[in-house]
């Protein structure tokens, strides 16, 4: 299946071995966790499109360094270690390749605080820039509009190959390839895509929402 995916020689040896150590014992507990983060760069290297949502809260690749700093740190994980995720899936952002990337963010993240309105007003002012300057194709899901998932997950496509889903956070981490499963979060994309607003129709949520932050 990872030849099928392109992923070949080292990489494919090194992901397998890494796949046969994820049954062995949870990964958030070693100090192998970046290995993971390595993982999900190759496979995202090798796919052709990736679809990312998260609901209530900006998904990890699009926060700016200090909504990451005043996120919650989840039970039974160090700062530092988190601020080690934030920090490599910020990164991942910084070097896509040749994969056609699309975010959901759902409204409620826009007005949820995280850390004070001065972190909030520097994340939305950061994503109104994304949009705009680097045309980031990035969608805000209004309220009012579909049921939004509970859960967070990323779904990758290939030129070659069936899709992949992620999800996960500093505690889990699970990759699911069976198409019984994958169908479920293809479905979920679509209702997500069709819902949400265009980029170009999201930039005035996001500035409404910078609006009232900087009159807070």
């Amino acid at each position: 299946m990872l030849a099928v995916y392109g992923v070949v020689g080292d990489q494919r040896r090194w992901l397998l071995a890494l796949a046969r150590k994820a049954e062995e014992e949870r990964w958030w507990a070693s100090a192998d966790h970046r290995d993971h983060l390595e993982a999900l760069r190759i496979i995202a290297d090798s796919a052709s499109e990736v679809f990312d949502y998260a609901p209530a809260v900006i998904p990890p690749m699009l926060r700016t360094p200090s909504y990451a700093l005043a996120f919650p740190c989840a039970p039974g994980v160090s700062p530092a270690r988190q601020r080690a995720f934030d920090a490599e899936s910020r990164k991942a952002l910084t070097s896509l390749r040749g994969a056609r990337y699309s975010f959901v963010v759902d409204e409620a993240a826009l007005r949820r605080p995280m850390g004070n309105t001065e972190v909030m007003a520097d994340q939305v002012e950061w994503l109104i820039g994304m949009v705009r300057v680097n045309g980031l194709d990035l969608r805000v899901l209004p309220f009012g509009r579909f049921g939004c998932p509970a859960t967070a997950f990323r779904l990758y496509r290939f030129a070659k190959g069936a899709p992949l889903v992620h999800f996960g956070d500093h505690l889990t981490s699970v990759l699911l390839d069976d198409p019984v499963d994958t169908d479920i979060y293809e479905s979920a994309m679509t209702a997500l895509l069709a819902h949400a607003l265009a980029p170009f129709e999201s930039v005035p949520i996001l500035e409404d929402a910078l609006a009232r932050l900087s009159g807070a």
